[in-house]
């Protein structure tokens, strides 16, 4: 699992896999709109942070994976879970 840094953690074993993956997606993309946000400000035009295509590719087919395995998960699941 990623936190919201984009670092590595244990994984909750209270987790199912589909929530697993959700929150490392979900990290995952958090910090790209982070990266992005801060490369939109103009007092950031001479630091901005580098965004990786492969990242950014990878994480469609992984968004399209959740969506359809969405209304295969438990109620449970699909409360912590939204798309």
């Amino acid at each position: 699992m990623i936190d919201d840094e984009g670092n590595l953690v244990q994984s909750n074993a209270d987790q199912s896999p589909y929530e697993q993956e959700y929150h490392e997606v979900i990290a995952i993309m958090s910090k790209m709109c982070r990266h992005m946000v801060w490369n939109n400000n103009p007092i950031n035009q001479d630091r901005k942070l580098q965004l990786d295509d492969n990242e950014v590719l990878e994480l469609a087919p992984r968004i399209w994976a959740l969506s359809v395995e969405y209304e295969k998960q438990s109620e449970e699941d699909r409360g912590k879970c939204f798309l």
